[in-house]
């Protein structure tokens, strides 16, 4: 029996150990497997970071691209180089040409200007006081030459110094004194909006195509027009619209849809030269059109009034001065229906 207890004893403290080492084992297996999973806690959080790092490259351009960048970025730095240097060139040579220029040779011309149109100021008002004097006469009219000569200079003297900003004063009084033409009645002006073009007295800067309008219209002026009495002193410069055409070398009449005279082959042509076929619309510009339609009234076209109001409000709609104008239209048109009844 004390045998038997000593042998249990043995094996109990065998199986005991045992316990002892599988304890220890299971501890550092867990231990193991907790840093296994630590482990793979880390390795996923860099394959995050390696995709992040992966778009981030694929958004930037490769080595050629940069490269490429480079060469551009040096091209246009050498371009603008180039163009500085040429444009210091450039000043260069104005600064040195304005140098060269010779200022008091303008004062003078400015001087004498002024001077020109202090004396024909003086010639106009001696005329018109004379003019004012003299009871006997009904009316007081320059002789031709004096108009042509008077006009002649004075339009001369405003063109050249219409674009001189330092001479804007000499052009103010050069107009002023065309007015002072005007007003004496030394010089008539020639009529443009609304009446029929007549190539004696206008002169054709653009031509349009209408079919609502009188032909011949002048539907612009462009440049004024002037006479003395029945004497030409400068044609105006107008637009005119057409309508009908007329072969200018067989005065053969076209019909509508013809380019060319049937009878001698001619193109056909408006007044400023431009071919049928090439010829725009009816501009659609407000101001123009408003000063030929209150012509159209006043000369008693309500049809072609009424149709350039519905033209020229598809591009200004509820624009106010045309709804005035077609108020005005409308009414005019009720009186006349209420007449005739």
């Amino acid at each position: 029996m004390q045998k038997k207890e000593i042998e249990l004893s043995k094996s109990k403290d065998a199986l005991m150990d045992a316990m002892k080492m599988d304890k220890s084992e299971i501890e550092g297996l867990k231990t193991q497997l907790a840093e296994i999973s630590a482990a793979r806690n880390e390795n996923s959080i860099l394959r995050t970071r390696i995709s992040e790092l992966e778009a981030e490259l694929s958004v930037l351009p490769s080595a050629d691209s940069y490269r490429n960048n480079v060469a551009a970025t040096e091209a246009k730095i050498s371009y603008l180089e180039k163009a500085l240097t040429g444009a210091q060139t450039e000043a260069m040579k104005l600064r040195e040409a304005v140098n060269q220029a010779n200022p008091e040779a303008a004062v003078r011309e400015k001087e004498m200007l002024q001077q020109r149109i202090v004396d024909l100021e003086a010639t106009l008002r001696s005329v018109i006081k004379s003019r004012e004097a003299n009871t006997k006469a009904e009316r007081f009219s320059f002789a031709p030459e004096e108009c042509v000569y008077l006009f002649e200079t004075l339009t001369t003297t405003a063109n050249r110094l219409a674009q001189s900003p330092e001479n804007r004063d000499v052009y103010a009084r050069a107009r002023d004194s065309i007015a002072i033409l005007e007003k004496s009645n030394a010089i008539q002006r020639i009529q443009t909006i609304g009446e029929t073009f007549d190539g004696k007295v206008h002169k054709a800067a653009r031509s349009f195509k209408n079919d609502f309008l009188p032909d011949n219209i002048i539907i612009k002026e462009e440049g004024p027009g002037f006479v003395s009495g029945t004497r030409l002193i400068q044609k105006a410069v107008v637009w005119v619209g057409k309508s009908v055409f007329n072969c200018t070398e067989c005065f053969n009449a076209c019909r509508p849809h013809e380019y060319f005279c049937p009878k001698c082959g001619l193109e056909l042509t408006a007044p400023d030269g431009t071919s049928k076929r090439d010829m725009p619309q009816h501009p659609t510009e407000l101001e123009p059109n408003i000063l030929l339609l209150d012509k159209l009234i006043d000369l008693g076209n309500l049809k072609a009034a009424s149709a350039l109001i519905a033209l020229v409000s598809r591009e200004h709609p509820g624009n106010a001065e045309l709804t005035k104008r077609q108020t005005l239209i409308s009414s005019a048109e009720r009186t006349f229906i209420t007449s005739d009844n």
